[in-house]
């Protein structure tokens, strides 16, 4: 079991603050790592390129995809 900071980098999805925890609810999904990590990305993606790859999960409400 990987133990969250400052043990590791690790966040806890149950955390009910986590962006990660809210969508797994708002998409009634139980947790699991590859959708997780595909939430990351996104997320990244997002916050670095002012919008969304069309390829993973939507998070947000940005509306403006990413050109390949």
């Amino acid at each position: 079991q990987k133990l969250p900071s400052p043990y590791s980098n690790c966040l806890n999805v149950t955390d009910k603050d986590s962006i990660y925890f809210k969508e797994f609810q708002k998409q009634n999904k139980t947790y699991q790592q590859k959708a997780c990590l595909n939430i990351c990305q996104q997320k990244y993606i997002i916050e670095n390129c002012g919008c969304y790859s069309s390829s993973l999960t939507q998070i947000e409400t940005i509306k403006k995809p990413c050109l390949s």
